[in-house]
């Protein structure tokens, strides 16, 4: 009996783990939805009398949007917090670059209140057809887009799309770089591992430091790869996506 007891108290131990664990893991998506809402809200507050109509139903139909995605997230978090798994993936055939596009926009209206930074996609493939989570990879893109924009004051994010071989199969290489200082090099190995707050430079006050550990997660279950790296010019993140997973 005694070792029954403490077995079942270690089960419920590593239930609690686990549910702790995709809670700080999927909470965290939270975040940007959230911040554009009261962006966009600011935004609207801050500018209503010299705007248009069309402007201000732009800025409405935003926070529409984002709310939507808002409560994508929490029946997410609602869902593998009682399956207690790790997140859950839905794969569907989809055009990656509408995925992309899709993610761009969005991400556009999440920051309609900040100025000083431009997104352009650079590719010359006009469709990719992918088996994916079009959910995830959305918000994989944006959580990339949003990195990229929060810790630069301005510039131009880059993000490009292209084909490459890699052990005889084709991959989608999707790559997100801006203009700004980097990241120290120490860092650049662990950058997708859980960190404390402060670990790295020009980390903003109150991150959690799970963003690119699930940005690491999403592309693994896509059976892809993602790293990170620093040039001349600024910082970028790269994944792959093998066209046929």
């Amino acid at each position: 009996m005694p070792q029954q007891l403490s077995d079942a108290k270690e089960n419920k131990t590593n239930e609690a783990e686990i549910k702790v664990s995709i809670l700080s893991k999927l909470s965290h998506e939270l975040k940007t939805p959230v911040h554009g809402i009261k962006g966009v809200a600011n935004y609207l507050h801050d500018n209503w009398q010299k705007m248009d109509e069309n402007n201000k139903l732009k800025c409405v139909k935003a926070i529409i949007e984002v709310s939507d995605n808002l409560t994508t997230i929490l029946a997410s978090i609602v869902e593998n917090i009682d399956n207690q798994e790790n997140i859950k993936f839905n794969f569907v055939d989809t055009d990656l670059i509408k995925v992309i596009k899709t993610a761009i926009q969005k991400c556009k209206n999440l920051y309609l209140n900040q100025e000083g930074f431009n997104i352009i996609l650079n590719t010359e493939l006009i469709s990719c057809p992918a088996y994916i989570d079009e959910f995830w990879i959305n918000q994989l893109i944006i959580n990339l887009l949003s990195n990229a924009i929060n810790y630069n004051e301005r510039g131009i994010i880059n993000v490009d799309a292209k084909i490459k071989m890699h052990k005889n199969i084709e991959h989608y290489v999707i790559t997100v770089k801006d203009e700004g200082v980097g990241v120290d090099q120490k860092y650049l190995n662990s950058i997708f591992d859980p960190y404390n707050k402060g670990e790295i430079n020009n980390i903003k006050e109150g991150s959690t430091g799970l963003g690119l550990t699930i940005c690491r997660e999403i592309v693994e279950a896509h059976k892809g790869k993602i790293l990170a790296y620093n040039s001349e010019t600024g910082f970028t993140i790269e994944f792959t996506i093998p066209i046929k997973i």
